[in-house]
């Protein structure tokens, strides 16, 4: 599940993406040249990609659920205060999504 869900997502950011596994259930993609309306549609398209695929495993079908945060990076930026801006944005999106 974890190959399948990481070339999904690999093919959803096109060539302007990096995407590394971060950790056992979690990827970071690292999208380059693009304003704030690229990286939300390529945080909507990692998003419905990865939601909508899955895997035929006998008789099951197999899916995986995921949730995408984005962070610009902003003047004065090191790498822990971006992530930090996603980790925060991702929790926010995840208490958003659970209250429904």
């Amino acid at each position: 599940m974890v190959v399948m869900t990481a070339q999904t997502m690999k093919h959803a950011l096109r060539p302007h993406g990096f995407l590394g596994r971060w950790a056992e259930s979690q990827f970071l993609a690292i999208v380059t040249n693009c304003a704030s309306a690229g990286l939300e549609r390529a945080a909507q398209n990692v998003h419905k990609m990865a939601n909508c695929s899955g895997i035929q495993w006998w008789d099951d079908q197999l899916s995986v659920s995921v949730s995408v945060a984005q962070a610009m990076v902003q003047s004065g930026d090191g790498m822990e205060t971006l992530l930090q801006r996603a980790f925060n944005a991702d929790r926010k999106s995840t208490r958003l999504n659970s209250s429904h």
